[in-house]
């Protein structure tokens, strides 16, 4: 059993450690994409939005906020697409012997109810 979970641990190497870089790495993008992209929705929303004007608070506090809140939201979507599309790890094999455990299980269970059916009846 050891020398099983020795094995996974060496093939989770490679880019598993690097995965926190990854990851603020694609914050920081989202965030500069934000910081691009927020007077264009700025301006969106005067217009959509009627008693907002975009000058209400100081313009670059907005466009902090505004920044934010897209980096966010794109956080958000690019999290559910990748729990999406990162495939699920097969059952380890203590998984696998607790299913036929329980499976066993069943098996017995079902063959003493067997028994105590044969037995009444006669």
């Amino acid at each position: 059993m050891s020398q099983y979970r020795n094995s996974q641990q060496k093939k989770r190497g490679g880019l598993r450690p690097l995965l926190p870089v990854f990851g603020l790495i694609v914050a920081i993008v989202f965030g500069v994409v934000g910081w691009l992209v927020a007077p264009s929705v700025i301006t969106a929303l005067a217009d959509a939005i009627p008693g907002f004007r975009g000058n209400e608070i100081d313009a670059t506090l907005l466009r902090a906020i505004v920044t934010v809140v897209i980096a966010l939201l794109a956080l958000v979507v690019f999290s559910l697409i990748a729990a999406l599309v990162t495939p699920k790890p097969g059952m380890s094999a203590r998984e696998a012997d607790l299913a036929r455990e329980k499976e066993a299980m069943r098996a017995a269970q079902q063959a003493a109810r067997d028994r105590q059916r044969r037995s009444g009846r006669r």
